[in-house]
């Protein structure tokens, strides 16, 4: 009987123990830190013994300084772009495809004429396995992919795959190719 009698004073003297230290220990602030009881000693009123009622002011809310988000980019509208260059060209769209080129790809792809006549064999082309490699900023994007293509080839049809990286813009308003490799 004594132990269990030891064991119940030892809950009650912890229970008590308890309750004294969430009664005396400081608060936690909004933003999760703790205050000093020298802090919270400061905020009480004094004591004068007149039996004024005092009037707690509300606690003010913590403002936490926001990091403004940048813009995301259209991944979306840039995977479209350049599937649809790849379309546009499997359908002998070749002015569509050419315009979805930047100026400085066009210079790099030649007149519109050599652009156009680079692809007259081409039958389909398929883009797939499309993945977003890097987005440096809201108007970049850099995506791989594999492309099917299949080519008319002396009354042959003949299907090739390809690995493509490209780095699209939308700095003009709507996307762009501003730098594409592709190799089998």
């Amino acid at each position: 009987m004594m132990p269990l009698l030891v064991g119940v004073i030892v809950l009650l003297v912890a229970a008590l123990g308890f309750f004294a230290w969430r009664e005396f220990s400081p608060a936690p602030t909004s933003s999760g830190h703790y205050e000093s009881l020298a802090k919270q000693d400061q905020d009480k009123p004094a004591d004068t013994g007149a039996k004024e009622q005092t009037q707690q002011q509300a606690p003010q809310p913590q403002t936490q300084q926001q990091v403004p988000q940048q813009p995301q980019a259209d991944v979306q509208g840039a995977t479209a772009a350049l599937c649809t260059y790849y379309e546009d060209i499997g359908n002998h769209r070749m002015r569509d495809a050419y315009s979805k080129l930047s100026s400085d790809m066009q210079n790099q792809m030649g007149t519109y004429e050599t652009f156009s006549n680079s692809y007259h064999t081409t039958v389909s082309n398929q883009v797939s396995k499309v993945s977003i490699v890097e987005v440096p900023d809201a108007q970049h994007v850099v995506l791989s992919y594999t492309l099917t293509s299949r080519d008319n080839i002396n009354g042959s049809l003949k299907t090739q795959v390809f690995h493509g990286r490209a780095t699209l813009s939308s700095q003009t308003g709507s996307w762009h190719i501003v730098d594409m490799k592709v190799t089998k």
